[in-house]
């Protein structure tokens, strides 16, 4: 107080105040004609360089201005368009009633797609089944957003495909051409597992078109400026809803390459609805929406040139993105197309699934004072259920933690296990001792928790037939 009062009253309309500190020079406040950073995205100038050494330069002098940049991106360019009444999308509940099942048709592959892109499918099937034939025009011919509600197994992953194949199926393709990333595609999966089944299966069978169609998985094992350089090599991006969250962040600094995301496909939509997970999909969703309005804007294409790039994606920001979402159990469809802009929506029942799912509810009476003792107790009944329902096929018993997998798969060991030449050939390829244990007896677990390799192995055990029942979580799904 007694230095303010010896140097005299400081003006109210002074925009910066400095004070020298040991030879350092704090500013605070920002002069009239510097640009905060959140309006210079790309800018290097930082709230870190508010405190900037002096030693370089001698005292007295006044030091060099950063050098002004125009915004990347002018934020009334995304702002939230004005509010408009629009009708409720229109929700096709597709039952034994409106569609018999002696009406449904299986259209094959050649129909739909050109010669060339068919080999897409070809390797697995030449018809689509009847909940794909209904959608095939749907998704195939046209660019609207779509949310599809229908049983596990009725093939909905196929769905994404053929709007995968509508994309690539425009450009004219041979062996002097390449598919130009432009136009990237991107899948969103609740786990790392899916993303890493669909990238194999995908990345397999998008060769028998074009090998030089590139895949990339982005998730947590991906950290930094790797994650943007796979993506802007990639054609299609698979990853999950919080690592697309933390890319998509700072989505002003590399709006020519998130702008270039014209097909955003969601896996499990009804996650939206997680207490844990939710708030994160719904937030990329509404950031992807945001991305598209303000690259659709004509303006923000003259602030960066694009042609010193190694792709060229200004060509395409005006495009619009395509948002297809699926579920196996959406009862609020028409919430959930309202807001990603569908104007349709899809709801089969369980008359789609390719294999018949008979249901039994069987009430066990008392098993505990509280719930930890129900659960805890729910084991010893598994071994009568599997002998009652099982029909001597192999069987999955689907537990909450992977924990309970492994306690559950070794007590039914000695309850429902049996040993034969092959399950102990199988033993021999892990060394995992609980997993071997178990599978000497025809019994094995299956969780997130496990190594690939011992994950795989049981996996294709199961799918030869070689174990009795498989304990899993919900990973195995």
């Amino acid at each position: 107080a007694e230095n303010s009062n010896s140097r005299g009253p400081v003006p109210m309309s002074m925009n910066l105040a400095s004070a020298s500190m040991g030879g350092a020079d704090i500013d605070f406040g920002k002069g009239p004609e510097q640009k905060s950073t959140a309006e210079r995205p790309g800018s290097a100038f930082t709230v870190s360089d508010n405190i900037r050494a002096s030693t370089s330069a001698p005292l007295g002098l006044p030091e060099k201005k950063p050098e002004q940049q125009i915004p990347l991106i002018d934020p009334s360019l995304y702002k939230p368009p004005p509010f408009q009444p629009k009708s409720d999308p229109i929700v096709h509940n597709l039952t034994t009633l409106t569609r018999p099942k002696a009406s449904r048709r299986m259209i094959p592959v050649n129909q739909v797609f050109s010669d060339r892109m068919s080999k897409f499918w070809t390797s697995k099937f030449h018809s689509f089944n009847h909940m794909q034939s209904e959608l095939s025009n749907k998704v195939a011919h046209s660019t609207d957003n779509i949310v599809v509600s229908a049983p596990t197994g009725a093939g909905k992953t196929a769905l994404f495909e053929m709007a995968m194949g509508r994309l690539f199926d425009g450009y004219s393709v041979d062996h002097s051409s390449e598919i130009p990333k432009s136009q990237k595609i991107v899948y969103i999966s609740p786990s790392k597992a899916l993303c890493d089944e669909r990238y194999n299966d995908w990345k397999t069978r998008l060769a028998q078109i074009d090998p030089r169609i590139a895949c990339a998985v982005v998730t947590g094992d991906t950290i930094g400026y790797a994650s943007f350089r796979e993506v802007d090599d990639a054609h299609i991006i698979l990853t999950t809803p919080e690592k697309w969250d933390a890319m998509t962040r700072k989505w002003t600094d590399h709006l020519f390459l998130i702008g270039s995301v014209k097909l955003l496909l969601i896996d499990e939509i009804h996650l939206i609805g997680d207490d844990s997970r939710g708030g994160c999909l719904e937030a990329v969703i509404s950031r992807m929406k945001t991305v598209q309005r303000a690259a659709k804007a004509k303006h923000t294409l003259v602030a960066r040139n694009a042609s010193n790039d190694k792709h060229t994606y200004q060509d395409t920001l005006g495009v619009d993105m395509r948002i297809v979402c699926v579920s196996a159990t959406l009862p609020n469809i028409v919430d959930i197309a309202s807001f990603i802009d569908a104007n349709e929506a899809h709801s089969f029942d369980s008359s789609y699934r390719p294999v018949p799912l008979t249901t039994h509810v069987v009430g066990l009476g008392y098993m505990g004072k509280n719930a930890f003792m129900f659960d805890k107790n729910l084991g010893k009944e598994v071994p009568g259920l599997l002998h009652r329902f099982g029909l001597s096929k192999p069987s999955i018993v689907f537990c909450h933690t992977k924990k309970q997998t492994e306690a559950l798969a070794l007590e039914l060991v000695s309850t429902f296990g049996c040993q034969n030449g092959e399950t102990v050939k199988i033993a021999k390829q892990t060394n995992l001792s609980s997993l071997k244990k178990c599978l000497e007896r025809g019994i094995a677990f299956h969780h997130a928790g496990m190594e690939t390799d011992n994950r795989h192995l049981v996996e294709r055990a199961f799918s030869r037939g070689l174990i009795k029942c498989l304990c899993a979580t919900s990973t195995l799904a």
